[in-house]
């Protein structure tokens, strides 16, 4: 509970403090000022706790509450790392958003109405099923996710192979073409390659041409490791040609 809402207790000074700064004393503040601030809640551990707690719900009101605090988080930048614990020559970061990827045969609404129930589509619930030759394998394990938001690397050396230089233009960040999402099915964090970070994509398999950047696989866990939360398992996908579209629903 204390993790959800961003506070940790300190035994020696016998106070809670903000999980994410411990000199932000929150014993015996309100929860939110009359100015609208608060302790803790705005904190990146809110958030993972949060995710990691419901985002394996089979309930829409509970997604529900993720996407709100995806909303909350939207313009952070939250660094990751492989499990492999070797991201090569990039640094990784997390920039949360609800339902970065829309497809063009369920585009999202201008802005959510929460007087409206939220749906597969605008909590941003996706399925990823095996291709074989045009074909969807419904028997073979499928990927379950939740869009979080999307990958962005930046480059730790100066120098790069010439099969990365078009990675190479500077220290600013660069989308991956993977978007960030919680497995729902097997309970962690993965990044996956569906070609663009954010914005309108047609529902099926990707394009060849398009390919993610040396190094980075198109389906990975990654860790978070400033925020005490480590690598989880992965639905068993890790290769293969994936067919995405909208989770038709929310049940699994």
């Amino acid at each position: 509970m204390e993790r959800r809402l961003g506070i940790q207790w300190q035994t020696a000074e016998l106070v809670h403090t903000s999980i994410s700064n411990s000199q932000c004393v929150a014993s015996g503040k309100p929860l939110l000022s009359i100015e609208g601030d608060c302790t803790g809640f705005d904190s990146i551990e809110r958030l993972i706790a949060g995710i990691r707690h419901l985002g394996c719900s089979k309930s829409l009101d509970d997604l529900g509450m993720v996407a709100d605090l995806l909303n909350e988080h939207d313009g952070s930048e939250i660094p990751v790392c492989l499990s492999t614990l070797d991201d090569g020559p990039y640094h990784l970061a997390w920039r949360p958003q609800c339902s970065p990827i829309e497809f063009s045969n369920a585009p999202l609404p201008a802005s959510h109405n929460s007087s409206k129930p939220w749906s597969p589509s605008t909590l941003g619930l996706i399925r990823g099923q095996l291709d074989s030759n045009g074909t969807t394998l419904e028997n073979e394990p499928s990927l379950h996710l939740m869009q979080l938001g999307y990958l962005v690397m930046q480059r730790k050396n100066p120098i790069l192979p010439s099969s990365m230089a078009q990675f190479a233009d500077g220290p600013m960040w660069q989308e991956t073409g993977h978007i960030v999402a919680w497995d729902r099915v097997a309970g962690g964090f993965l990044i996956v390659f569906v070609g663009k970070g954010h914005g309108l994509i047609d529902p099926g398999l990707r394009p060849s041409t398009l390919q993610p950047p040396p190094g980075l696989s198109p389906v990975a866990v990654v860790s978070i490791p400033k925020h005490f939360y480590s690598a989880g398992a992965a639905s068993g996908i890790q290769n293969g040609k994936l067919h995405f579209d909208v989770e038709p629903d929310v049940e699994l």
